[in-house]
């Protein structure tokens, strides 16, 4: 029979036999969630290089201007600029946004009681139409008046209108010029006062004037030669109103295709102007800044226009030349999808382009090639759904590339009976995948806990064997 130690002994053979059988358990249970952590690899298209547009080559005109810049509002295209993201003072080229605003919240024959608050702020140097208080006026003649001969009264009664007080117009002018897309524009007042905080740019000034352009009634006040407003109750005579814009009013100036603008003038901003001028299907704007005189700022825009419509060209982006592209994108797709045995499929596509494009009249001219930026977007073989965006371009065999849109391809898990009725480890979507995960590691916890409480069983009845020797000893 054996005796005490033989068992002992034979006990922890046996414990550490089993110990050895819940290492190697443990170690598969490692490797196999290991495996589930482990996404497919992804699938990466080959990088490509690209230029950005550069307008060098062509000779810049010579502009007697602090910052200026031209637009082309259809393409939205900035052409040509100087210091165009730079902080200036833009004088009464504010009441563009003033206009923009009366024209989308107001009614032409809405009334306009003027209240001291329209006008007893503004410097007794700056133009005035000479409303009174009590008087009342129409906002069509109030636009008149701001467009024709800059009448500071007349913006700041539009203003009030729209806003209920100044302070609220400011912020609706602030609001609607981030909106367009006017990042370094701070307006404090609604029609120029000099302030060193009411600042703006020419690119910003371009934006605003864009969208103003839209309204057809802002280039029939702005081109209008003579206004003669009513008499009103308070105000019995007459007022003439003669359009102070040299484009309108002075031969000199006058330009073909000329659809309206803007100027403006103090101590310190000098002499400032925004102007549209449209010619078959364009609309270029030109915005100069800081001149050094009042005719300067005509004959920049003049300029900066002839530059315009001679140097550069819109051409229409045609979809189906950017078929072949899309299908093989999406062949390239489903090959992706293929590769990582999920069952996934895409479920739709979508080709978003530009209507035309702005290039220079020699680009213009060259052959060009329709592009996809392919590595913009990567298949993840462990998400159930995912858009791939690819940014689209058209290149001209100078190396310029433009960017005139996307193709979006969504793809989509496929819920398919196999994969409803696999085993446990079968599906690979993500639902499972997570519940797997989740089991794997319950399943990890356990193993060591039972590790660690066998190791514990162990250790204690080592201990007791050594306590029950040294009593054997001492008898």
């Amino acid at each position: 029979m054996p005796n005490q130690e033989d068992r002992y002994l034979q006990t922890y053979r046996c414990h550490k036999n089993l110990l050895r059988i819940v290492l190697i358990i443990l170690l598969a249970v490692v490797t196999l969630t290991s495996s589930i952590f482990i996404t497919a690899p992804n699938v990466q298209a080959a990088e490509t290089t690209y230029t950005i547009f550069d307008a060098a080559g062509i000779v810049v005109p010579a502009i007697d201007a602090k910052a200026y810049v031209l637009y082309d509002a259809e393409s939205q295209t900035f052409l040509v600029g100087k210091d165009q993201d730079k902080l200036f003072a833009p004088a009464s080229v504010t009441k563009v946004m003033t206009v923009l605003l009366a024209l989308e919240n107001l009614q032409l024959s809405d009334k306009i009681i003027v209240t001291r608050e329209m006008f007893e702020t503004i410097p007794n140097d700056y133009t005035r139409l000479g409303l009174m208080e009590g008087e009342e006026i129409t906002v069509e003649q109030a636009l008149y008046a701001s467009l024709l001969i800059s009448a500071n009264d007349a913006s700041m009664a539009l203003a009030v209108a729209v806003g209920g007080t100044i302070e609220n117009f400011v912020e609706m002018m602030n609001s609607r010029a981030t909106e367009l897309g006017c990042l370094n524009t701070n307006f404090t007042n609604p029609y120029g006062l000099a302030d060193p905080e009411h600042l703006t740019t020419a690119h910003d000034i371009a934006l605003i004037f864009a969208e103003v352009l839209k309204h057809d009634l802002y280039t029939q006040f702005a081109t209008t030669l003579h206004y003669q407003m009513a008499g009103t109750v308070l105000h019995p005579e007459e007022r003439g109103m003669q359009n102070g814009n040299r484009f309108v009013a002075n031969e000199q100036f006058k330009y073909d295709g000329y659809v309206g603008g803007k100027t403006g003038f103090t101590e310190l901003s000098s002499y400032t102007i925004t102007a549209g001028a449209r010619r078959e299907g364009r609309t270029l704007i030109s915005v100069v800044l800081g001149a050094s005189q009042s005719t300067a700022r005509y004959t920049g825009c003049i300029t900066l226009f002839d530059y315009g419509f001679d140097n550069f060209k819109t051409i229409t982006i045609k979809p189906d030349e950017f078929q072949p592209i899309k299908d093989q994108t999406i062949a390239q797709v489903n090959d992706a999808i293929g590769q990582t045995g999920n069952p996934m499929v895409i479920d739709e596509v979508v080709l978003e382009l530009d209507d035309i494009l702005t290039t220079t009249t020699t680009r213009a001219a060259r052959p060009y090639s329709c592009v996809i930026d392919e590595r913009a977007a990567t298949l993840q073989a462990d998400q159930d759904s995912q858009t791939l965006e690819y940014p689209l371009y058209l290149a001209f065999d100078d190396g310029t590339r433009y960017p005139v849109g996307r193709l979006a391809i969504n793809v989509a898990a496929v819920q398919t009976e196999a994969t409803t009725k696999s085993p446990a480890f079968g599906p690979k979507g993500s639902v499972w995948r997570t519940v797997l995960r989740v089991i794997a590691i319950i399943l990890l916890v356990v193993v060591i806990a039972f590790c660690l409480l066998l190791l514990y069983a162990m250790i204690r009845q080592d201990l007791k064997k050594k306590r029950r020797n040294k009593i054997k000893e001492r008898k």
